[in-house]
């Protein structure tokens, strides 16, 4: 079997988030996470699957064999049994990587650029102008789109789930100041084909969900967005997800996918500021594009809307987003478009989620790797000399 780019991603991947989830390939369908071809990387002795079947990891061949191709990455010292926040960092950090992001980031430094995610445990080895400003934040990562920095947190769909608030809006405060980015959260959530989204806002909608408070002001995914004054997203770790990411890391996407959809942008109306734009020239219902599942955002204009008088919002969105946006504000608070693949072309030109380049892996003598010659019971010769940055632990 010959080694394609596809199988070297794949196992980088593994090697930087050191647990992937087996069932990623039901939300994320990208060609490096063929069930069938991560069971020719198992035969070859690359890969495993964890005992219990939820995750898939480097064997020692592997490890040995990105190193030998110059990716030397931070390996456990010890066995972790406890990967469940391994698994959930991979689910948003896969989400990432499948909208085009260079995930391997591992500096704040790295988020100078546009699309970047680095992992929240290569992040706290970052010293930012000589000081620690991580302190006792729980995030899972950071993501750069566009002129914001945004702090992203898993959410299991537990209504009771707790997250200090405080800790995290002093770290991304600091993060985004450092970076000259406006700051945002993003609340990031398993699932497919829309089921993600709608798990996140059955919990964010109800409005009886328990505040606590007490010396670390901890408080509900629920409390946070509904006291939030930073835009907060909602993200699905799936294609859709992804699509939604790499939109919203293209320079005037608001104005652009927007304009094109509504044939043109006129101000929006008196009263609405939180819309984008309006249907005419005069005072006529405003609309806003929604495919950032900003929902901070979309709540404020839908209350503008009721209190300047106007009798619906129109709101644009994909279309796993919808049932989500009126789960969370109501069948009939907005009249919902749905953003076509047409729409997005005319708007930005072709648009591909991230897929490696096809054919077998060439080498840095320009040779092809075939996996049956792969050494099994010892090193793998001598490494590259390239190096990249260290993997989170």
């Amino acid at each position: 079997m010959l080694l394609g780019y596809s199988d070297i991603e794949l196992l980088r991947l593994a090697a930087w988030c050191k647990n992937l989830p087996s069932d990623i390939s039901k939300s994320i369908h990208s060609r490096i996470l063929n069930p069938a071809r991560i069971k020719l990387l198992d035969a070859a002795g690359l890969v495993n699957t964890s005992e219990n079947g939820d995750c898939i990891r480097l064997r020692e061949l592997g490890w040995d064999f990105i190193r030998h191709l110059g990716f030397e990455y931070h390996k456990d010292s010890r066995y972790v049994s406890d990967y469940g926040r391994r698994l959930e960092s991979a689910r948003i950090l896969l989400t990432f990587w499948r909208a085009g992001y260079n995930v391997f980031g591992s500096t704040l430094r790295d988020m100078g650029a546009p699309r970047v995610f680095i992992h929240s445990m290569a992040a706290r080895r970052d010293s930012v102008q000589g000081g620690n400003i991580w302190g006792g934040a729980a995030f899972w990562g950071l993501g750069r789109l566009g002129n914001t920095a945004a702090s992203c947190y898993y959410f299991t769909g537990h209504e009771k789930a707790l997250l200090n608030y405080r800790s995290e809006k002093t770290m991304l405060d600091k993060a985004a100041s450092f970076l000259g980015a406006k700051p945002a959260m993003i609340f990031a959530g398993k699932g497919d084909s829309g089921a993600g989204y709608v798990r996140m806002a059955r919990v964010l909608g109800n409005t009886k969900a328990a505040k606590v408070t007490g010396s670390g002001e901890k408080l509900t995914y629920s409390d946070i967005y509904r006291g939030s004054q930073i835009p907060i997203h909602l993200l699905e770790c799936s294609d859709e997800g992804a699509l939604q990411l790499l939109i919203m890391s293209l320079e005037d996407y608001r104005k652009r996918l927007g304009g094109g959809i509504f044939s043109g942008v006129n101000p929006p109306p008196v009263g609405v500021g939180g819309a984008d734009g309006s249907l005419g020239v005069s005072d006529t219902m405003p609309w806003l594009l929604a495919i950032d599942m900003d929902i901070c955002r979309i709540g404020r204009a839908i209350r503008q809307t009721a209190a300047a008088g106007y009798p619906m919002i129109v709101i644009a969105c994909l279309s796993k987003q919808e049932a989500a946006l009126k789960l969370l504000f109501g069948e009939n608070a907005a009249k919902y478009v749905i953003i076509t693949e047409k729409n997005i072309t005319d708007a930005f030109g072709a648009v591909c989620l991230y897929e490696p380049a096809p054919g077998p892996y060439l080498d840095s003598k320009g040779g092809m790797i075939d996996a049956a010659a792969l050494p099994v019971h010892r090193k793998m010769g001598k490494q590259a000399h390239r190096k990249t940055a260290k993997a989170p632990e």
